[in-house]
């Protein structure tokens, strides 16, 4: 019994687009393949110093020696710079899956005797029976980074204890925080009297 389908699946798994190379489809594999080479030659660093300034929000503040101000972490735009990170992850796992299963679902035509389509064959499938989604692939890609990043970035902020005048960028740095500052909240009086009485305001008039 002929297994194209699970030698395929494996082969995808390590490495994109061999699984398409192993099921004798070149031009697909070839694209896949640079789409991993091409993230892990100029998308992997930005990625790793993105999930570090996320994680860690910078160790070095801007600081002034010799009476010369020495640029030091920005922790806003290393939180930015982190959730793109964790985007780019998102979209590059996407893409990771849809190669494992376009190849394993190619091996399978194998293992029935189904012949195997080339790049033109698979082009002209994809507009026919995909061209929705080949349309709003690059609004979908726009939409997560320019609504969806600045949603979380809006979200995660209120995890740190960025507040002036003293915790701003560059000039110090920004911690996580976690739960600290919605404790205070309701905590403090004057802090709780001035959230429900705005919370009020907008539910009465949204």
């Amino acid at each position: 019994m002929k297994c194209y389908s699970e030698k395929a699946s494996i082969l995808s798994i390590l490495f994109m687009g061999l699984g398409q190379l192993y099921n004798r489809q070149f031009g697909k594999g070839i694209l896949f393949a640079a789409v991993e080479i091409l993230f892990i030659v100029y998308m992997l660093p930005f990625v790793s110093r993105g999930l570090w300034g996320l994680v860690t929000l910078g160790e070095i503040p801007q600081r002034m020696e010799a009476g010369k101000i020495l640029p030091g972490d920005h922790s806003i735009f290393l939180m930015i710079y982190g959730i793109m990170s964790v985007l780019l992850l998102l979209v590059f796992a996407a893409i990771y899956v849809m190669n494992y299963f376009d190849a394993r679902r190619v091996g399978e035509q194998r293992d029935k005797g189904k012949p195997v389509k080339n790049i033109i064959n698979s082009i002209a499938t994809l507009y026919e029976k995909g061209f929705p989604y080949l349309v709003l692939t690059p609004a979908g890609i726009f939409l997560l980074f320019l609504t969806v990043l600045p949603l979380i970035f809006g979200m995660l902020i209120a995890f740190t204890n960025y507040s002036g005048p003293h915790n701003v960028p560059p000039r110090a740095l920004v911690d996580w925080v976690g739960f600290k500052i919605f404790m205070e909240l309701f905590r403090l009086p004057l802090l709780r009297e001035t959230f429900f009485g705005v919370a009020a305001w907008t539910i009465t008039w949204a």
